[in-house]
């Protein structure tokens, strides 16, 4: 049986940053991170972040057209969730790299989830920003209630 289900789970408008100014993806993964802890999503920032970087080392998460979706899966994370952050400015992911970075998904799931959730954000959310116009808007769009509710558009189709 499969089940649609929004976005709406895993964002939260708490976790919507816009024109954020971080110099690389260590900053990045901290402001984040210690954003998710306060709104009880992860219970330990550094466990979170170093699956992030565990991560980043398998293969950097930079997808190109401005795009990193770094994700995490960690006994840290206490709830899914999705963040998003537009820099002010673009960065470099990875060193000598010519790929910038100006949009950023972050993706938190528990070690546990059997699901691969996080597998089936990343395809929903990539599908998704093949659209210029939606990938404008995440690029120009000053409202954060106008993006919050963009990115709940998105289905995510869960086996059960």
């Amino acid at each position: 049986m499969n089940n649609d289900n929004n976005m709406e789970n895993v964002i939260y408008n708490g976790l919507i940053f816009l024109d954020k100014k971080c110099k690389n993806k260590k900053e990045i993964f901290n402001l984040i991170a210690n954003k998710a802890k306060e709104v009880d999503l992860i219970n330990d920032i550094e466990e979170f972040i170093d699956s992030l970087e565990q991560r980043e080392k398998i293969m950097p998460t930079n997808v190109g057209h401005l795009i990193g979706i770094p994700h995490g899966k960690s006994k840290a994370v206490n709830k899914p969730f999705v963040a998003f952050m537009r820099l002010n400015n673009e960065i470099d992911w990875i060193e000598q790299d010519s790929e910038k970075v100006k949009l950023v998904f972050m993706i938190g799931v528990p070690e546990d989830n059997a699901s691969k959730l996080h597998l089936k954000i990343i395809s929903e959310l990539s599908k998704k920003l093949i659209d210029e116009d939606f990938k404008d808007m995440l690029l120009q769009e000053s409202d954060k209630d106008v993006i919050y509710k963009n990115l709940n558009s998105i289905k995510i189709k869960e086996e059960k």
